[in-house]
């Protein structure tokens, strides 16, 4: 059984698409609380470990989907065309709730590294943690930080915005697009931008440029620290 999974390629893809799906059934039962990403990756190491498969054999398939990862970046710009006016409305306020929300993430990360020792190259590696995997990863890669750590970093803080981001602006009443759209797109990138775009139109144009802008912000910062 092992040999027929490790060195089938397209086993790496299914098992992929059949967590997610589970992941996706979970969350329509459960709510945002039971995230279908994090649900996914659980059931994808499960399955890995109790069959004591190696990342490398999963990946010949997995990898497949990570291709996607740019195509499906560019693809969230399709809410940003249809809200334009919107966003040109609003762009100054937008860009300096980016601009801020982008220093306190990276200030955040420089002041918890120093205050528990953290050594040069993983603080380097979880500055980036904000913006999309595809503009992370080079980052990371440039300034010398540890690539499997950023994705790690990267997925995890968009999960934790996407559960936690709608349930704050439950709790602190924030109501405005503008602001729920800068919030998720800012601190959770790609992953909080597709909820974005579940909670409605307007939220996730204002999350895509935010993405955006804050990949931007991101690149210049990350060169002058």
């Amino acid at each position: 059984m092992k040999e027929i999974l490790t060195h089938d390629v397209l086993f790496g893809l299914a098992i992929t698409i059949i967590m997610y799906k589970i992941g996706v059934m979970v969350n329509k039962k459960l709510g945002v609380i039971a995230n279908s990403l994090l649900i996914a990756m659980i059931g994808i190491i499960g399955v890995l470990l109790a069959f004591d498969i190696p990342f490398d054999a999963y990946n010949q398939g997995g990898s497949i989907i990570s291709g996607f990862i740019n195509p499906a970046t560019v693809a969230l710009a399709l809410p940003l065309y249809k809200n334009f006016d919107l966003v040109k409305k609003y762009f100054h306020i937008i860009s300096i709730s980016v601009i801020s929300g982008i220093l306190a993430s990276t200030l955040s990360v420089m002041g918890l590294s120093y205050l528990f020792h953290v050594g040069a190259a993983i603080k380097q590696s979880l500055i980036p943690k904000t913006v999309t995997t595809a503009i992370a990863l080079p980052l990371s890669e440039s300034v010398g930080g540890i690539l499997s750590l950023t994705v790690i970093a990267v997925i995890m803080t968009g999960i934790v915005g996407t559960i936690f981001g709608p349930v704050l602006f439950k709790l602190l009443k924030v109501k405005h697009p503008i602001a729920q759209g800068v919030a998720l797109g800012t601190s959770s990138h790609a992953i909080g931008t597709s909820k974005a775009v579940e909670i409605g139109q307007e939220v996730g144009a204002i999350s895509s440029i935010s993405l955006i802008l804050a990949g931007v912000m991101m690149t210049i910062l990350i060169e002058i620290i």
